[in-house]
């Protein structure tokens, strides 16, 4: 079973004091951080994973409020897939989603328990504070204020939910689970890939609002627009 060689292929050692500590602001997902603009995160992408090619670009449907700005970029590579979700106002990183093989299927010999990853996961981003049974899916939570809270998070899924809002007590989460490599017995605990997002709703909310704020004021122009050209003429 790989150890140590799958941790650093995975980017989960190198960990700094601000992780252990479970700041959010600290937390990334293969370098990649909430805030990031598109061209921080090519490029950081870029020059620590050469092997992942950017292979779809996805545009925010035009409406009041919203320009057809970028929404996500996918990239994928023989072993990892990786989806960034961008603001449509501020052009800014809010989701990371990642999908990677960290073993071969049917090869056994190339799996990692789970306990394995579990303690390297721990260490890089502090012990979860939520388990869904469902997976089962791991998750550390942060409230609005960036306060690590035990609370239900607001999307239970290692899938995020694209731009959409939350409840306002939502903050950043950390989402992941591991895949089992096989289905039989001596396999239970072994894993053979990952999957991990991390979200900001806080961020999302916020612009959400100043989306909303945009769509009312063009609203308003046209329909007092609409109002002028109906007036008689005198």
């Amino acid at each position: 079973m790989k150890t140590l060689n799958a941790l650093l292929a995975l980017g989960l050692f190198g960990v700094t004091g601000s992780a252990l500590a479970q700041d959010a602001n600290s937390f990334d997902v293969l370098g990649i951080k909430i805030g990031m603009t598109r061209e921080q995160a090519e490029k950081k992408l870029k020059g620590e994973f050469p092997a992942l090619q950017l292979v779809e670009t996805s545009s925010y449907r035009e409406s009041p409020g919203v320009q057809k700005t970028l929404a996500r970029l996918k990239f994928y590579s023989e072993r990892m897939t990786v989806f960034l979700h961008f603001t449509p106002l501020t052009g800014k990183v809010f989701s990371i989603y990642r999908i990677e093989h960290i073993g071969d299927r049917y090869k056994p010999e190339t799996w990692t328990p789970f306990e394995t990853l579990q303690k390297a996961f721990d260490k890089k981003y502090g012990a979860p504070t939520f388990i869904s049974p469902y997976g089962p899916v791991h998750f550390v939570v942060f409230d609005k204020n960036g306060t690590l809270t035990k609370a239900k998070p607001c999307n239970e899924s290692q899938i995020p939910r694209g731009f959409s809002k939350t409840d306002e007590r939502c903050g950043v989460e950390l989402a992941y689970k591991w895949r089992q490599g096989g289905s039989g017995q001596q396999y239970k605990g072994f894993a053979d890939g990952l999957e991990m997002t991390l979200t900001d709703h806080s961020m999302v909310n916020d612009e959400m609002k100043n989306v909303d704020m945009k769509a009312d004021e063009i609203n308003k122009q046209k329909r007092e627009q609409s109002v002028g050209n109906k007036a008689p003429k005198l």
